[in-house]
């Protein structure tokens, strides 16, 4: 495993940083009879702690990205978090 520094860059408006995983494995380990080499780059982003552009190449898996889309920055709607109105609470020590 080698890791590259891709420099920085600008997504979604946020300040991100890239790095390249490269993987090779060698003949004959996993049952394979070739010399295999991935690599995935991951762009993160330092102020929301996370990782908003994955892109993973490898023989095994082939081509995927996952990116992180429709980002809005605030307070969520409250009401993803309220207790449906059909749920009852009750106190478990009494019954």
């Amino acid at each position: 495993l080698t890791r590259t520094s891709l420099g920085q860059q600008t997504m979604v408006g946020l300040s991100v940083v890239g790095t390249r995983e490269t993987r090779t494995n060698i003949a004959g380990s996993n049952g394979s009879s070739r010399l295999a080499v991935g690599h995935t780059d991951v762009w993160y982003s330092p102020d929301l702690q996370m990782d908003l552009l994955v892109i993973r190449d490898s023989p095994q898996m082939g081509h995927v990205a996952l990116s992180v889309t429709d980002l809005v920055r605030g307070e969520p709607d409250r009401s993803w978090f309220a207790v449906p109105s059909e749920y009852e609470v009750k106190n478990a020590r009494s019954l």
